[in-house]
């Protein structure tokens, strides 16, 4: 992908080269919905939908989410890229992880997610809080990610948080595109 700021005329843009390699790090509590999670896959390779496979909504209310399309015109890097993933991706970042996964985007390096994937609501409650209730799970080919989570590829923990800059489970990721690259 390449931007080209309006500013300059066509002469004097030196285009970057394009990215050999993509690392996508949803470490961290990283949130969301259904449509962003779309939307980050579709960001990698619109070609192949739907990335969950065969997806059913379990409700608690008659609500809907639909997912919406993103631009196809993107680059692939089904192939080219890495997922890092830990105990603190929930959400959205897990329907991602476990859409990666199942349409062998790349390798998924880490620890397990945290299979908090039910899609809830939000309640104005009297003194003005709010309250989220879970109002809906999703089951994917059959089986549910809430309480599951999506494994890594290739299991790497990370013991501290704040080691130095010391990051085992990117070097790992590192490692893996670098032997790729190498073929």
């Amino acid at each position: 992908m390449s931007i080209i700021p309006n500013t300059l005329s066509g002469a004097d843009v030196q285009l970057p080269k394009p990215l050999d390699f993509l690392i996508v790090d949803m470490r961290g509590r990283i949130g969301g919905n259904i449509a962003v999670a779309d939307q980050y896959l579709e960001l990698l390779d619109a070609r192949e939908k739907p990335y969950w496979g065969s997806e059913r909504s379990i409700q608690r209310s008659d609500a809907r989410f639909r997912v919406v399309p993103g631009n196809p015109k993107n680059p692939p890097f089904r192939g080219r890229s890495a997922l890092l993933i830990d105990h603190h991706t929930r959400s959205a970042a897990e329907l991602m992880a476990h859409g990666y996964k199942r349409n062998a985007f790349g390798p998924v390096v880490g620890t397990p997610t945290a299979g908090a994937v039910s899609s809830g609501g939000l309640f104005v409650m009297p003194g003005d809080l709010l309250l989220y209730v879970a109002m809906s799970s999703f089951e994917f080919d059959g089986q549910r990610l809430e309480g599951v989570g999506v494994s890594p590829d290739h299991r790497v923990e990370r013991p501290l948080p704040y080691a130095a800059g010391a990051d085992p489970v990117l070097d790992a990721a590192l490692e893996l595109l670098s032997k790729q690259a190498a073929k």
